[in-house]
């Protein structure tokens, strides 16, 4: 997962301080946040030794394998950071991304790019299913890792001693990402490659104060570096002291080296490690930079080109306010127009354009891609000619599907399709408005492409096929092909280990292009069906590829055989196309592997080996009694969120009399945000003089309502004066003084209210 910035404390401490700032006479459009909330969930509980899912799965084996995954990453975590959970640690699932989208346990809002979130209030994990159990079986060894951190930071018996301001982005989502990931990651190693090619690489004080280097891959590939020089078993010992005194003290204390001698020794292992492969063999990019920064945006994502040939459709955040969808001349790349934006389309959310791409019409005139709409995902298609919607489909059956593909007869279209947690192949018939779903089977069936005669559906799959590695925290992914007319599937086999994707035929349909990571870098290859050869036909120093590996990034015209593809270089994203007969072709033998490019530097490991030891196992054994394992009844269990004040407590005493002033307010909610209770209490002045408030808030279904009671004092007065004389008589003398009276008059005004909102 665009993963995001995971720290839910401060995006809840904004709420809190809206709310609460001098605000006892706060209204309910204050408590709570009116975000998207299309659908009712009956959360059930499965309870394992140390989670307890929250989920509304009907598909109870899923739920009860992603929990013994779960439990398998807590040992895996357990030996990094010695220590466990006082309680069960809550993890919320939802079904999909569109569903996770309206969770009520996070207060903002959530964008497509986030693919999980822990928050320090509860430590929940918050997170949806994905299209393969590798992808989510990485979010929860991800976000698993920032619970075990909360644990550390927040709610140890030390924790008062720690500021959390002391500890950079970069090493919170670094660590989670080098723990849930390790040190062989052919994505992390582009962006490496990419820095080292353009000399840009950045200090240690760079990566902290600058927005320019993304933390998650820059802090994966400097933990990895820590890991295998000092060992594993420091890394979690320089979080908690980075937490206490600093990076700088840290560095001196764990690593025994100054942190810009630390920051210089990766930089020069990095750059030794990666200029090996920066030969005279590697090719400049093939053909004719279509879309840059130049005529675009800097991210230019799923080319699509169109049948005839004469069109691109492509994704860019050329507006730099949105990902939007446009239209280029695909001989030139010059911008015809913007075919689509969210900005104009109030009633969608968004487009699904991170890890799936749009369709042409066999005929070139329409344009299909997947949205985002009322908590579900639509099949979205465009006149291109006119810019006209021609319509929004709802797939019978499923509620989120990616990747469309437009069969050559135009009949059909088949998806990807996740229902239950489960990803398979849907085809979905256009006259008789019916679904059938092709696949279905226990693995990850992704990313679909027609053969020209309609006959075979190329797809990506996690399916082992004979000679390929199975390991138990990732899936690694193969070529499978499934028959229209026999319904059987055959997968590739080949470069055992390595991650093949993007299948697209050729135009003349006897070959495959594909992208394939088999050297450690994201190069172009073509599968000759009837030689059963394998060619190269890139050889790129940084890759093809989207903003994940799971984002397509290849596209081939039916009609002129032109090939587009996304570049990965300085940062950007960029589309280029390039004719068959362009590509030199190397052939390769199908077992060639080294993925030593794709692995982060140093190549030789010198400390003690946790990380990379336990994500190759194919085989990970929690020893755990089957009765561990059960569902439990649902409880809300309300916990108190917050506690504050606004400017303290204190007394006063004086010849006028004494006063008090102070405040305090709470905030308490359930186990899945969807119940929330606020209370506070006030008082400037004598005992009378208190006011308070009590507001609930439900957001359980559709339509969310609460109330609100409110107690509040105005207390004014006013002050007089009056001439007057006194009269003093001694003996025979009578002595008249002046005098000024003074009157003070207090008065007491309460109001009580109590109102009901609904939205």
């Amino acid at each position: 997962m665009n993963h995001t910035v995971r720290y839910c404390l401060r995006k809840y401490l904004g709420v809190f301080l809206a709310m609460i700032l001098f605000s006892l006479t706060a209204s309910g459009q204050y408590f709570g946040r009116n975000k998207p909330d299309y659908k009712n969930f009956r959360f059930r509980v499965y309870r394992t030794p140390h989670f307890e899912f929250y989920h509304y799965m009907k598909n109870d084996s899923l739920v009860k394998q992603v929990g013994a995954l779960a439990e398998d990453w807590y040992n895996h975590h357990l030996t990094l950071f010695k220590d466990t959970f006082t309680t069960r640690n809550p993890i919320i699932l939802y079904s999909n991304q569109a569903d996770f989208q309206q969770t009520t346990a996070i207060s903002g809002e959530i964008g497509m790019g986030t693919g999980g979130v822990t928050e320090g209030l509860k430590n929940r994990i918050v997170m949806p299913f994905n299209e393969s159990m590798g992808q989510t079986s990485h979010i929860i060894g991800h976000e698993m890792v920032h619970a075990f951190q909360y644990n550390l930071l927040l709610h140890s018996e030390d924790s008062r001693m720690r500021n959390l301001r002391n500890i950079p982005l970069w090493l919170i989502e670094g660590m989670a990402e080098y723990f849930s990931i390790g040190s062989e990651d052919p994505n992390t190693a582009m962006w490496m490659r990419d820095a080292v090619q353009q000399n840009d690489f950045p200090s240690l004080d760079d990566l902290t104060r600058s927005n320019k280097y993304f933390p998650y891959r820059y802090g994966q590939a400097f933990l990895a570096f820590v890991g295998k020089v000092w060992g594993d078993s420091v890394i979690v010992p320089l979080l908690d002291y980075t937490s206490k005194f600093g990076l700088e003290i840290a560095c001196d204390s764990i690593l025994k080296q100054k942190a810009v001698t630390v920051g210089n020794m990766w930089k020069s292992a990095t750059y030794v490690h990666y200029k090996r492969f920066l030969t005279d063999s590697i090719e400049p990019p093939v053909g004719t930079k279509l879309l840059s920064e130049v005529n675009a945006g800097r991210n230019n994502l799923a080319p699509m080109l169109s049948p005839d040939g004469k069109y691109v459709a492509f994704v860019s955040e050329k507006d730099v306010f949105t990902y939007d969808l446009y239209l280029a001349d695909a001989a030139t790349g010059t911008s015809v127009r913007k075919l689509f934006s969210t900005v104009n389309s109030g009633n969608i959310d968004q487009i699904h354009f991170i890890e799936s791409s749009g369709t042409w019409s066999p005929d070139s005139r329409q344009f299909a891609f997947v949205i985002f709409k009322e908590g579900y995902n639509r099949l979205l298609i465009l006149d291109v000619p006119s810019g006209k919607k021609r319509g929004e489909l709802i797939i019978p059956g499923l509620e989120s599907f990616s990747n469309p593909a437009w069969s050559p007869n135009g009949e059909e279209i088949v998806v990807t399709g996740l229902k239950e947690g489960k990803s398979d192949l849907w085809v979905y018939n256009l006259r008789h408005k019916r679904a059938e779903q092709i696949t279905n089977d226990a693995w990850a069936n992704m990313q679909p492409a027609w053969s020209p005669d309609g006959r075979k559906i190329a797809f990506t799959t996690d399916m082992p096929g004979e000679g390929q590695p199975q390991y138990h925290f990732r899936s690694v992914y193969d070529i499978a092909f499934y028959d229209r007319e026999t319904r059987e599937i055959t997968t590739l086999n080949i470069f055992p280990g390595a991650n093949n994707m993007n299948p697209v035929f050729s135009a003349d349909g006897k070959s495959l292009y594909f992208l394939s990571d088999r050297d450690g870098m994201r190069n172009l290859y073509r599968y000759d069906f009837e030689t059963a050869k394998v060619f190269r036909l890139t050889n790129f120093y940084t890759g093809i590829s989207g903003i994940t590996m799971f984002s397509p990034a290849l596209s081939v015209s039916p009609a002129t055989g032109v090939v587009a593809y996304t570049y990965y270089q300085k940062g950007d994203y960029t589309v280029f196309s390039a004719r068959p007969e362009q590509f030199r072709a190397v052939e390769m033998q199908p077992d060639q592997v080294d993925k030593t490019a794709g692995t982060l530097p140093p190549a030789q490991r010198f400390g003690v080996n946790i990380v990379d030891r336990d994500l190759s196992r194919e085989k990970f054994v929690s020893e755990i009694p089957a009765d561990k394992f059960k569902y439990v009844p649902f409880r809300r269990k309300f916990k108190l969120d917050y506690i504050g004040n606004s400017g303290g407590v204190g007394v006063a005493t004086s010849r006028y009399g004494t006063g008090v002033a102070g405040s305090v307010e709470t905030l308490f909610s359930d186990i899945t945000g969807e119940n929330q209770m606020y209370a506070a209490l006030g008082l400037n002045g004598e005992i009378y003089d208190f006011g308070g408030q009590f507001a609930y808030i439900n957001q359980e279904r559709r339509i969310n309502w609460g109330g609100s009671v409110s107690h509040i004092p105005y207390r004014f007065g006013s002050m007089g004066a009056a001439f007057d004389t006194a009269r003093f008589v001694q003996q025979e003398d009578t002595v008249l003084f002046p005098l000024i009276k003074y009157s003070l008059y207090y008065y007491r005004l309460f109001e009580d209210k109590i109102s009901l909102f609904g939205y």
